[in-house]
């Protein structure tokens, strides 16, 4: 188990690509970390095989690919086929966490899980001898250049703990905000290879920074730490060295900026009183949602962008649906309006489910899949469900449709139903806690005679499919996490 510094491409200039990867492969490095984000597990778009077969005709070195991307498991062969040594998937991605291990080792790969930084670590327990490697993400995933999270270094430790309570030796990798100030410290949680693009290919805009980096050989000293010591890692990752002629030319990393700082300012001036009021509920007991759930109200708004195509697929449903469809055409319907309007159906191959929407009939609760064979009868109840995808941002709903002539018991239920999502819409309220809905959704159901579903609820929506928090139906009155009102943030570079 050596130590490895694995360099992030994702931040090397991608219009001499081949260059950057070359001048860092002179210097030292004999791994190279390759980002892959589909835009739905995460809110950006990186790359696909085109660029890592491409690379691997030029490059000898270890392939360390990330997928944070839905459904990996449809992908392995591909990854693998183009020249990967390495894959790592998410275990947040996959219901089937064993299949995409056993498939990337029938290619003769290795097998890394990856965290993210609010999974807590027993995620990964029942797969730690399958794996080659752990990949603890120590920011969001999804962009470079962010910064550390302070909590990591805590789960990087109880991490290295768990793996040698189990008698394992196992590689794990660190990613996400590595520099000079906090490699040491990682290390010592029990890191051993470290990933770190801005630091190493350094991909800045301004000329009068970037011209030197382009004619330089940019490296970290010491790479593969074989005589490790402190002093040359430090020095190796607080400077950026290039040769020119027989001189070593030193070039300081800028870390902190005067913009930077001044926005922090503003932002942390901004949550003053919307801190207190999260931290007033924690210490009297209540659950308060993480931090990377509360939306800005600009999310907010790009979440009703989204919405609206949502809507407009039920919307254009509801004109069509009739007795004697099959179910394909409902679906067919939602993919179509979706595309039109620029959106992404996120059903569609999502852990392998294979329709663009979903589609429900009589007693089945919910995820029913369409299908040519499926013919809406008279009398039926169905129920359409479609999540939408816009510019990264998820949103999900569904409605129900009587088809002809419904048994009164039937409609009944569909009524009451409809009744209860309106009481719900009325109940959420800022700054009330989830179970003061709840409790008045199950009240109005009982007093109809009807249970509510305890093993399935509701879940968020934003910038992930099926986000926490799991919103259950069943949480008395004054219980649950809190609700919290969006929060308008100043744009920051």
């Amino acid at each position: 188990m050596g130590r490895v510094l694995a360099p992030s491409i994702l931040a090397a200039d991608f219009t001499n690509l081949g260059s950057d990867v070359e001048r860092a492969e002179k210097a030292g490095v004999d791994w190279l970390h390759i980002d892959i984000m589909d835009g739905v597990f995460v809110p950006s778009i990186s790359m696909g095989f085109p660029v890592i077969e491409q690379l691997r005709e030029k490059s000898h070195s270890f392939f360390d690919v990330h997928l944070m991307i839905t459904g990996p498991l449809r992908y392995v062969d591909r990854f693998a086929d183009a020249g990967a040594d390495m894959i790592t998937f998410h275990r947040e991605a996959t219901f089937d966490p064993g299949s995409v291990i056993d498939a990337i080792h029938a290619k003769g790969k290795k097998a890394g899980m990856s965290l993210r930084p609010h999974t807590d670590i027993e995620a990964v327990k029942p797969y730690l001898k399958e794996l080659d490697m752990i990949l603890l993400m120590t920011v969001e995933p999804g962009f470079g250049g962010q910064a550390y999270l302070p909590h990591s270094t805590a789960k990087i430790r109880a991490m290295r703990e768990l793996l040698q309570r189990s008698g394992m030796n196992t590689d794990l990798e660190v990613d996400g905000g590595i520099s000079q100030r906090n490699a040491q410290e990682v290390l010592e949680a029990g890191a051993n290879i470290l990933v770190a693009g801005s630091a190493v290919f350094f991909a800045e805009t301004s000329r009068r920074i970037s011209q030197p980096f382009r004619t330089s050989c940019i490296k970290f000293r010491h790479i593969r730490f074989k005589s490790w010591q402190r002093s040359s890692f430090e020095s190796g990752l607080e400077i950026l060295f290039y040769r020119k002629r027989t001189e070593i030319h030193v070039y300081q990393v800028v870390k902190q900026c005067a913009v930077l700082v001044r926005e922090r300012k503003k932002i942390q001036k901004c949550h003053e009183a919307f801190d207190e009021k999260i931290i007033a509920y924690e210490k009297a007991g209540g659950v308060v949602p993480a931090r990377k759930l509360i939306k800005t109200a600009e999310d907010v708004e790009k979440i009703k962008e989204s919405a609206k195509i949502n809507m407009a697929c039920l919307d254009a449903v509801a004109k069509e649906i009739h007795e004697g469809m099959n179910t394909l055409a409902i679906d067919r319907i939602v993919e179509e309006v979706t595309h039109q309007m620029g959106g992404i159906c996120a059903t569609m191959n999502y852990e392998g489910f294979p329709k663009n929407c979903c589609t429900s009939i009589n007693d089945q609760i919910c995820h029913g899949i369409p299908s040519e064979e499926e013919i809406l009868q008279n009398g039926d109840i169905i129920n359409v469900d479609c999540s939408t995808i816009l510019d990264g941002y998820f949103s999900d709903s569904s409605r129900m449709f009587c088809i002809g002539d419904v048994d009164p018991g039937w409609k009944e239920l569909v009524d009451v139903t409809k009744e209860c999502v309106e009481i719900g819409i009325q109940n959420v309220k800022p700054w009330h806690p989830m179970g003061d809905m709840s409790a008045q959704i199950n009240r109005h159901a009982m007093a109809h005679g009807y249970s509510i579903v305890r093993e399935i609820g509701g879940h968020g929506c934003g910038k992930e499919f099926h986000e926490d928090p799991f919103v259950s139906y069943v949480i008395p009155a004054g219980e649950g996490c809190l609700w919290c009102r969006a929060w308008s943030s100043p744009s920051s570079p």
